[in-house]
């Protein structure tokens, strides 16, 4: 901990095939939320991996021949919001945990020289609500945060995270003591981009090799081994006394 009591160490996680697997289900959020703005089924689907929403929304609006004005992101963003409220029974039956994912924010949660939050391409509702729903809620300090409406940019989501931790706690968090967990090259890169450590797991669709030729300084399996999981949070984060 700092000097006041405040965290040193700043844990940003990603949501989807990092710390639940709901294979398809965010393809299923889009498919409901423009069924509802636009009163038909889409004629096509974007890339939606590793993406901000706010990039993959210009991108569904596009694709079916929407023009993505402010206004209209606005109306998808909120039919996206109407869409995850109508799926939680879906989503209780049809994702999950990752293995490990519970017990690992939980030992983090214990520790006071570690705030963890998100960077995810989700808007914050969405990840919300995916969390509260499959039971890995209430160890996040979701207030200091980047979602998928902070920016186009996934890597300037971990930027956005950085800043409203440091204002909120009064610490200077940089790479030195900032980790991103994550699965896909896109939060490899956003990772390195953004200022900070990156540790993959390889429970997406993109395996350990692909992870490792992305950049990442560390590749794990999955979350499962918890100690081998926190021993690599706290050796990626190991030079806080160097902060100024």
């Amino acid at each position: 901990m700092s000097a006041n009591g405040a965290p040193t160490r700043l844990v940003l996680w990603d949501v989807d095939h990092t710390l639940i697997v709901a294979w398809d289900f965010h393809k299923k959020l889009y498919r409901d939320a423009f069924t509802q703005m636009t009163a038909r089924p889409p004629d096509r689907m974007v890339d939606m991996s590793g993406r901000p929403d706010r990039a993959s929304t210009t991108d569904m609006l596009q694709a079916n021949g929407v023009e993505p004005t402010e206004d209209q992101l606005k109306r998808f963003s909120a039919c996206l919001a109407w869409a995850m409220d109508h799926n939680r029974d879906h989503l209780r039956h049809a994702g999950r945990q990752a293995a490990g994912a519970e017990r690992v924010l939980q030992v983090l949660a214990g520790r006071p020289d570690v705030a963890q939050t998100l960077v995810t391409g989700n808007l914050r509702y969405l990840a919300e609500v995916k969390l509260e729903t499959l039971g890995l809620d209430g160890h996040l300090d979701y207030s200091i945060g980047g979602y998928g409406w902070d920016a186009i940019e996934r890597w300037r989501l971990v930027e956005v995270a950085k800043e409203r931790a440091s204002a909120k706690y009064g610490v200077q968090f940089t790479e030195v003591n900032t980790v991103v967990l994550g699965d896909t090259p896109k939060d490899v890169d956003a990772a390195l981009r953004g200022g900070a450590a990156m540790i993959a797991v390889a429970t997406g669709l993109t395996d350990v090799a692909g992870l490792q030729a992305a950049g990442a300084h560390l590749v794990l399996p999955d979350l499962e081994d918890v100690e081998r999981v926190v021993g690599a949070i706290d050796e990626m984060t190991a030079a806080v006394g160097r902060l100024g």
